[in-house]
């Protein structure tokens, strides 16, 4: 899995996060991130903007999110580790209080797609 946090009340995490994103008010707004109408997350950084989507899926006691490139674009190492970091970040800004940990793998994983290659 690409990054896990661990804890009890994922679905409430993944809510919390996709609220900040998608608030109209500014004060406590998260900036940096955006979703899209797949609830996949890229970051807004130009110079890595729409190179990555992060897709959440919720297990027992975790919330997963794995990258996807887009279709025939595959991603780098750069930029999968830019949104590794940037995700753990935005977490422990925001929300350190809703999760005990953070992980990441180092390559990509099984569910991850980092060669923009997509079945029809």
């Amino acid at each position: 899995m690409s990054v896990t946090f661990s804890t009890t009340k994922p679905q409430a995490l993944l809510d919390a996060f996709r609220k900040r994103v998608n608030q109209e008010e500014q004060k406590g707004k998260i900036t940096t991130w955006e979703e899209n109408s797949k609830k996949f997350f890229t970051h807004k950084a130009s110079q890595v903007a729409r190179q990555a989507y992060m897709w959440p899926t919720i297990s027992d006691n975790a919330l997963v999110f794995t990258i996807h490139a887009p279709k025939g674009e595959p991603i780098s190492d750069y930029v999968y580790a830019f949104y590794h970091g940037h995700l753990t970040e935005t977490f422990i800004t925001h929300f350190k209080d809703l999760f005990s940990s953070a992980s990441s793998t180092a390559k990509a994983a099984a569910k991850d797609n980092v060669e923009g290659v997509y079945k029809s």
